[in-house]
């Protein structure tokens, strides 16, 4: 939970209140301890079959969400899910494009090859992958890409890869599937 406003460390007892409607009328409801809405997902939909004897056949969300380890719940107990993402009004309106040009999901990915081009049209190989685990304990598969050669002269480096030799990115391969399906 976040600090107090004294900024002495000390955190402060909260509690993430979730609620569970269908056409205004509130179905259920839950406390938890955990900070981030994407966390609470799967219990809501758990207490909606707890207390109805079925998971909801739809769920609408904020992008505060929006994860695979969700979308990939969802579609696990068969609902049909409208959650968004973070980026999805900006990528969807084109100005995460203007706005951050250099974001790694604004880079081309070429499936075909596995790798990615830098906007300075050089290739991003990949050049290993590794995982990362959720708070949940969800494991996620990451690929981890880098261009060819040394960023130094290029006359993008400034505002592209700041303090770097090289340009590394990661990409979750299986949460860009999911996101296409939002």
């Amino acid at each position: 939970m976040k600090e107090d406003h004294m900024r002495n460390g000390q955190l402060k007892a909260g509690y993430n209140v979730q609620i569970g409607t269908n056409n205004q009328y509130i179905t259920s409801f839950g406390i938890y301890q955990t900070p981030g809405d994407s966390t609470t997902l799967p219990n809501v939909v758990e207490t909606h079959k707890r207390l109805y004897g079925q998971h909801p056949e739809t769920v609408v969300a904020d992008a505060g969400y929006g994860s695979e380890e969700n979308y990939l719940y969802l579609n696990s107990v068969d609902c049909t899910g409208y959650v968004k993402y973070n980026h999805f009004d900006m990528e969807l309106s084109g100005s995460l494009k203007k706005k951050k040009p250099y974001y790694s999901t604004n880079l081309e990915y070429v499936p075909e090859g596995d790798y990615c081009v830098c906007p300075n049209g050089k290739k991003m190989h990949k050049i290993y992958t590794g995982k990362s685990k959720s708070l949940t304990g969800f494991k996620q598969d990451l690929s981890y890409y880098q261009v060819e050669e040394d960023c130094v002269d290029c006359p993008f480096k400034e505002a592209c890869t700041p303090q770097k030799d090289r340009r590394t990115i990661q990409i979750n391969h299986r949460l860009r599937i999911e996101k296409k399906s939002v």
